[in-house]
């Protein structure tokens, strides 16, 4: 029963920090902003190996890469033309997702398609080709970034 209690109180604890994170943000917005989140916490993960604030770890590599893979292939579905997804205050979406949604679309494809290389690429340990493969994934996240979503204040 104590055990019930902890885990309830530690994910209400979560709930209420992603929540607050999100500035109130609810539905597909809510959900959007969830698996950016994962896939930017994976990317920090990796980038902090190559950086030596961690030490290097393929496995971790590949974890990584499996969950932005996951979530790549999530995000045209993540980001419909309605006005729940086009119209939240709380978005970070620029509205030129919608008008160009076939480019947008193609960055989750490269998303999935890079990270799904640097999974291969990390199982195969050699550490130069790992640290080129994650330099590429991080470039289609911030070209994506730069076209697509609001500047950070």
């Amino acid at each position: 029963m104590a055990g019930a209690a902890i885990a309830l109180g530690s994910y209400a604890a979560v709930t209420a920090v992603t929540a607050y994170a999100h500035g109130g943000a609810t539905g597909i917005v809510k959900e959007r902003m969830d698996a950016m989140e994962v896939m930017g916490k994976a990317m920090k993960t990796v980038g902090e190996m190559f950086k030596g604030q961690t030490d290097y770890d393929a496995n971790a590599i590949q974890a990584a890469a499996g969950l932005v893979s996951q979530h790549a292939q999530e995000i045209p579905v993540l980001f419909p033309d309605s006005e729940a997804s086009r119209g939240s205050k709380h978005s970070e979406a620029l509205p030129v997702i919608w008008e160009q949604k076939d480019k947008f679309d193609g960055f989750a494809a490269d998303m999935l398609r890079e990270s799904k290389a640097l999974s291969v690429i990390a199982r195969d340990g050699e550490q130069r080709a790992v640290r080129l493969q994650f330099a590429k994934t991080a470039k289609v996240c911030s070209s994506c970034h730069t076209a697509f979503r609001k500047p950070k204040d």
